[in-house]
């Protein structure tokens, strides 16, 4: 990758390991090579460790309650999730980030690249020490609380050295805020969407009947959340379309998920679930698919969104197989045997819950990967240009490096937080999966929006206990959800003591 700054250029070939710099004007790079360097190979080691502890606890946002409610088993998360955060995080994330993580310092009032670089790497690790003891002890917490924290710490260290504050308390505060939003936000709507499932369909005479009715209208919604989320206002969404306000699009989408769901909810809820079933369902949902995108890319093409036809022609040919192969991948070889109607409108469910797992991973993967990326890049900006401005640029590959610690995490560690949302709080099955993650996606949608501060680890925990209060409080284990909350109250401060102590130390050594 070249850097370039006036007339200074710097090539870094990281595959041979060879750093060559080519410098004219000496002067004007702000550290030594052997600095440099030695400021980049702890900037790479932390942010790999961050990613790591993003993967092993905040991964159990995406899919833990499709372990909890079996839709999944643990293996086949490890492989969805894998794929799903790795795209997500080096194809959907974003190339340039904010130097300081959610605007918590000023650049401008400490205006030194050395102590903004150090204090990068502080908060860094400070959040992966954090992320790495609430994972051991089963917890989970926010990665981006957790990355706030360790900024604040270095603000204040900053603060008493020198009599300059460089915090923002007004984005401390909205962080503080979104503490308590965001649980309470999506207990409400999993609570509603939940007891609405309930009440429709489980309550009515046939059950059965309401599903092969109402299925359709479900899978719609969920099929334009998704969508809406993925689409509006995003990095996807001006990547595929051209525009990030195109409201049409993600409509257009629920609209064919709907008349889809005419086909898929009649097969789901059949007496007979034999292999031969799983057969004809494999290819319906295919071609489902496969139709609707080859649809929908006819659609986007002449309506002048800067969409390439054979490209969008060759997207739905992809998403045909995958549909093929996820398919047969999630529905198994086994011969299944005659359910009750419970079971078989569970089994709809179980698709839909799939479906959103997916998405939240997705979806996580390209947001939370800058927790591990951004001070990672601020670091080797600052170190390298000496830059004060307010966007760096992420190069894919360390927009990867950091999709590869996720992935690590998520298959190390990732069981432990994922025993705890999935299986602790709350016993669940696919209804109540389907509407905490219902639940989850619709708040995180409507609250970024608005501009509303969210997190989504609290958002999820709040999903779960939401559907156990709606059968009652003592469906809910009041013992963990005393200790998350515990867990969640000293996120910030100990990461702020912690990355404090760091920052001080780095100082003395860099």
């Amino acid at each position: 990758m070249i850097y370039s700054q006036k007339t200074t250029y710097f090539y870094i070939d990281i595959f041979d390991a060879n750093i060559l710099f080519r410098q004219s004007i000496y002067s004007n790079f702000p550290f030594s090579p052997l600095m440099f360097l030695l400021i980049l190979i702890i900037a790479l080691a932390a942010g790999l460790y961050m990613a790591w502890g993003i993967g092993a606890n905040d991964f159990a946002n995406s899919m833990s309650s499709a372990v909890g409610a079996r839709a999944l088993t643990y293996r086949q998360v490890i492989v969805l999730g894998a794929i799903m955060e790795f795209t997500g995080a080096v194809f959907v994330g974003s190339h340039v980030t904010d130097t300081v993580r959610k605007g918590i310092i000023d650049p401008e009032v400490i205006g030194d690249a050395h102590i903004l670089a150090i204090g990068a790497l502080a908060a860094l690790i400070s959040a992966a020490i954090w992320l790495t003891i609430s994972s051991w002890k089963e917890l989970p917490v926010s990665t981006t609380h957790s990355i706030v924290g360790g900024l604040w710490g270095v603000g204040m260290v900053y603060f008493f050295m020198s009599g300059k504050d460089p915090i923002s308390w007004g984005t401390i505060g909205k962080v503080t805020l979104s503490w308590l939003l965001s649980p309470i936000a999506g207990a409400i709507i999993a609570y509603f969407v939940f007891k609405g499932i309930v009440k429709i369909i489980f309550q009515s005479d046939r059950p059965l009947e309401r599903t092969k009715l109402y299925g359709p209208l479900i899978i719609g919604a969920t099929a334009f959340i998704i969508s809406l989320s993925l689409l509006m206002k995003t990095n996807l969404g001006k990547m595929v379309l051209g525009t990030e306000d195109d409201i049409i699009s993600p409509v257009i989408i629920g609209i064919f998920a709907f008349l889809n769901g005419f086909f898929f909810s009649r097969i789901a809820v059949r007496a007979s679930l034999l292999r031969e079933d799983i057969r004809k369902r494999t290819y319906i949902i295919a071609f489902a698919l496969l139709f609707s995108s080859t649809i929908f890319s006819l659609y986007l093409t002449p309506i002048g969104k800067n969409v390439d036809f054979p490209y969008w022609i060759s997207i739905a040919t992809i998403m045909g197989f995958i549909g093929v192969l996820l398919s047969y991948i999630l529905t198994g070889r086994k011969k299944l045997v005659e359910g009750s109607e419970i079971d078989r409108i569970e089994e709809m469910f179980r698709k839909l819950q799939i479906a959103t797992s997916c998405y939240v991973a997705f979806a996580h993967g390209a947001n939370d990967v800058a927790n591990a990326s951004g001070p990672m890049a601020a670091a080797v900006n600052y170190a390298l240009t000496g830059s004060l401005g307010a966007k760096v640029p992420v190069p894919t590959w360390l927009l990867a490096l950091a999709a590869f610690g996720i992935v690590l995490g998520v298959a190390t560690w990732g069981y432990k937080v994922i025993k705890t949302v999935g299986f602790k709080i709350t016993r669940l099955t696919n209804t109540r999966g389907f509407s905490v993650d219902f639940g989850t996606a619709t708040t995180v949608l409507v609250a970024s929006k608005l501009g509303m501060p969210i997190s989504t680890t609290h958002t999820v925990v709040g999903a779960v206990i939401g559907v156990g209060l709606a059968r009652g409080l003592e469906a809910v284990d009041l013992k963990v959800i005393k200790n998350i909350i515990i867990s969640w109250a000293i996120t910030l401060p100990v990461a702020a003591i912690t990355s404090a102590g760091i920052f001080l130390l780095l100082m003395g050594v860099l």
